[in-house]
């Protein structure tokens, strides 16, 4: 399970709204100037990412909570955020190719479809991604007043 911990901006019943800060490994090191992914990073975009969660606690706004979402979740969406610009770039080239259209044609066909592909995921990643396995869960929450940042653990049966 991979942690992160988010704000509640708005509660409405049995979910909450959350700002986590977009984090990346990008930029630490040496390469970074030169680095593919920093570029493709810097074209996504910065700031904070805004979700709905299921709140099974009653959160309040200003609370911070940490929030899991599984292994499986991420490297599902990560091969997508790949894949996919690479597959269309390669049926635009096919198709291009497939038509007898020159290499220039076929060129700029693939790069048409690498950017449509791009403009693809990133759609639908501001759509959010559907169904439970891509739904993050509240894992901790510090109550308000508690004072000194306590936390509670989140289990199935207990919730007082």
């Amino acid at each position: 399970m991979i942690e992160t911990e988010a704000k509640v901006v708005a509660v409405e019943p049995g979910y909450v709204w959350v700002e986590t800060e977009r984090k990346s490994a990008c930029g630490h090191c040496a390469e970074a100037a030169q680095c593919g992914v920093s570029a493709i990073g810097k074209l996504v975009g910065g700031g904070p990412v805004r979700m709905r969660v299921p709140d099974p606690v009653g959160a309040e706004v200003d609370q911070t909570l940490v929030l899991g979402l599984s292994e499986e979740a991420l490297v599902g969406a990560a091969a997508v955020s790949y894949m996919v610009p690479l597959l269309v770039m390669i049926g635009a080239v096919a198709v291009s190719v497939h038509f007898g259209a020159g290499d220039g044609i076929a060129f700029m066909s693939g790069v048409a479809g690498l950017i449509a592909g791009f403009y693809a995921v990133r759609w639908r990643l501001k759509r959010g991604l559907s169904g439970p396995t891509f739904q993050p869960v509240i894992l901790r929450y510090r109550r308000s007043g508690c004072g000194m940042g306590l936390t509670r653990e989140l289990t199935g049966d207990s919730h007082g």
